[in-house]
């Protein structure tokens, strides 16, 4: 019964990965601007977001966000702006590579942050998710028994969370890290960020109006 549980709980959190978002976003937008480690940095941080998400279901924090429509509504709209301002920002270089020659090779080492940059734009971003704790708060006591240690099983539930999230997401890191290597020129470079900063915008956008 325990297998099947488990295989149940990994079935849910699978597809909640895999599922196109702001994670995904955020990540497509540091490798193809910047670089791999700076996707890894999102990477750490969005993991590190999953156990404060988790932290706060655990200790009932989420439940009296669900419970105030209000402070839900504040961290839901302050995460949409972040989102928003990531996009506009994309597009602010997009705009500023626009004005180098076509045929110039991108300096994507200046457009590296520092990597703890990277790790709390990721963070940023999974926190001001309210959705997140709530899918916890949600999901976690259908697969807790009576008879297991609740921080011991949350702690259990997050990691399985995160180490899938940690394998996909970094498959994506070194896929998208190979495209940026074949961006020839700045037109390339500036057609990725405009790309990525609509997309950016239409999910904060999306979440705002949800």
């Amino acid at each position: 019964m325990e297998q099947f549980s488990m295989l149940g709980y990994v079935t849910v959190v699978s597809m909640m990965v895999l599922t196109p978002g702001p994670n995904i976003a955020i990540i497509l937008q540091s490798v193809v601007t910047r670089s791999a480690r700076s996707g890894f940095g999102n990477l750490f941080g969005i993991v590190g977001g999953f156990y404060f998400h988790a932290l706060c279901s655990t200790v009932g924090l989420t439940l009296l966000l669900k419970q105030s429509p209000t402070m839900y509504a504040v961290v839901k709209t302050l995460g949409a702006c972040y989102l928003v301002y990531l996009g506009i920002n994309s597009l602010v270089q997009a705009a500023r590579t626009r004005r180098m020659p076509a045929a110039q090779p991108v300096n994507t080492a200046t457009n590296t942050r520092p990597t703890h940059g990277a790790v709390l734009e990721g963070f940023i971003t999974n926190v001001l998710n309210p959705k997140v704790g709530l899918f916890y708060l949600a999901i976690f006591p259908q697969f807790i028994g009576p008879q297991d240690s609740v921080p011991l099983r949350s702690l259990l539930l997050v990691t399985i969370h995160a180490l899938f999230a940690f394998g996909w997401y970094s498959i994506l890191i070194l896929s998208f890290e190979r495209y940026r290597s074949r961006l020839g020129g700045a037109s390339m470079v500036m057609l990725a960020r405009v790309v990525i900063g609509v997309v950016l915008v239409g999910l904060g956008l999306r979440v705002l109006l949800s």
